[in-house]
């Protein structure tokens, strides 16, 4: 299975030059606990709702003037489509990631999270369950036609 496959297509995003208020509204308004930061239509940064706590609202900031680009997380590591979700997750785990931008041809195509992931890999592990016992069955049938 490709991240392609399980990436969330409906990205929220902010630009550099966007204040954290607005970034914090947003994934208020959509429900996320991110949005990614482009920047001349490219993935340069991805800002958490962590990160607005720990790194802006913790230190006293004025969340109305500081900008996105002072508080995302940069450089931003980015996976293409056709990556391999076990690869994705080993590379998330080496490198203490939640949340990969999935990006084809230089352009955002989607995120995909270590939720997601999981999500995928155990619906995976119920379709090989079902074939698996599905399998069995037969055998039992067949043995016992014999």
């Amino acid at each position: 299975m490709k991240l392609g496959d399980i990436m969330v297509k409906q990205v929220v995003t902010v630009t550099t030059q966007d204040t954290i208020t607005r970034a914090a509204w947003l994934m208020q308004e959509y429900n996320v606990g991110s949005v990614v930061v482009m920047d001349d239509g490219f993935v340069t940064g991805i800002l958490t709702d962590r990160d607005i706590v720990v790194r802006c609202v913790s230190k006293d900031h004025d969340t109305s003037k500081c900008l996105v680009y002072h508080h995302m997380s940069s450089p931003v590591i980015k996976e293409s489509p056709e990556t391999d979700i076990i690869d994705a997750a080993r590379m998330m785990g080496d490198t203490h990631i939640k949340r990969l931008p999935v990006v084809d041809h230089g352009r955002l195509a989607g995120l995909a999270s270590s939720s997601d992931i999981a999500r995928s890999t155990d619906e995976l592990i119920h379709e090989l369950h079902d074939v698996l016992l599905g399998l069995n069955m037969s055998q039992l049938a067949h043995q016992s036609a014999r």
